[in-house]
Parts: structure tokens; sequence; C-alpha cells
């Protein structure tokens, strides 16, 4: 693998983690809850809740990925009580960001060639 390349897949690690940052302060802060809220994306269920939540944390995962990640975390939740899944879902939501950079990170460094 060339230096250009090496040092791409470098930038693009190191910007994945200033995203995590970013959205783990957001989840932190309450403000991802508001944002969800201001988009009109409030029903009362937490079952629902969870949905939305398992929906949400599937967008920081790649592509090819999340299938199999949400089957799983589906799978998990099916035996839970409404209330207990919500808080699953959150806790899920909360990891994704990091799970997510964690598979990119594989991915771009299982790449390189020694």
């Amino acid at each position: 693998m060339n230096s250009l390349a090496a040092f791409e897949g470098q930038v693009m690690v190191g910007l994945l983690f200033l995203l995590v940052g970013w959205v783990e302060r957001l989840v932190e802060g309450g403000k991802l809850k508001a944002i969800a809220e201001g988009l009109g994306a409030v029903r009362n269920s937490g079952r629902a809740r969870a949905e939305r939540r398992l929906r949400l944390a599937l967008l920081f995962l790649p592509p090819g990925d999340r299938g199999r990640y949400r089957q799983e975390w589906i799978a998990e939740m099916a035996g839970l009580p409404a209330d207990k899944a919500a808080r699953f879902a959150a806790s899920v939501l909360a990891s994704a960001p990091r799970t997510g950079v964690s598979l990119i990170s594989k991915k771009i460094l299982s790449r390189r060639t020694i």
C-alpha cells in the first residue's frame, strides 16, 4: 500500500473518532432526544421508542453490517418487556457510534498490506 493511501486511511479513522465524540456528547447531553422530538418522532410506546432508537443506531454502522446487527438487536429485544427494550435500545444507540468506528477502522486497516 502506498503512503498516500495509508495517510488517507489514518485521516478517515481520525475523522470518524471526532464524529463519535460529537455524537456521544449529543447523546449524553440529551440533545439527541430533543432533536428526535423536534422532528415529530414522539410516540409514547416503549416498543416504538426502542425501534426508533435501533433505526437511528443503525445509521452509524457501515451499510454492509446493518442487516446483521439489526437482526441481532431485534432478537435481543424480542423477549424483553417494552420498558426494558427501550432501555436496551438506548444503550445500543449510545454505543453505536463507537461500534461503527470500530467496524469501519477494521475494514480500512485490514486492506493494508505489509
